[in-house]
Order: C-alpha cells, then structure tokens, then sequence
C-alpha cells in the first residue's frame, strides 16, 4: 500500500513518514483477526480505505 502511494505521488518512499507513525500495526493486526473490518485513515496526503484483504482504496485527501 504505502507503494502504490509513492507511485501514485511520483516520490521515494523516505519522503515519508514510516506507515507505523499513522497507524497502529498492533491494532490493526487486532481488529482483522476479528474479521474483516472497513479501516479509513491518512497517510501522506492521501485518504486510505482497506475494505478487505484483496481491496486498498487510495485516493486525494482534499
């Protein structure tokens, strides 16, 4: 995901702030072993929406 971002954004991925400063691995990790959650979050200007193991939305943040 965060290299989909970078391509989508023409960057290196150190332009970056790492993945695990915008969101909680742990807690991830936690709420997919309960299932398949829907995860919304921002990362480097984008707004990232997981709805399921095989579908990662990226799109603008506005």
């Amino acid at each position: 995901m965060v290299d989909q971002v970078m391509v989508t954004k023409s960057c290196d991925p150190h332009d970056n702030p790492p993945l695990y400063e915008t969101i909680d691995s742990d807690a991830f990790t936690a709420l997919c072993t309960r299932g398949s959650p829907v995860v919304h979050f921002e990362y480097a200007g984008y707004d990232i929406e997981i709805i399921s193991e095989q579908t990662v939305l990226i799109s603008l943040n506005d």
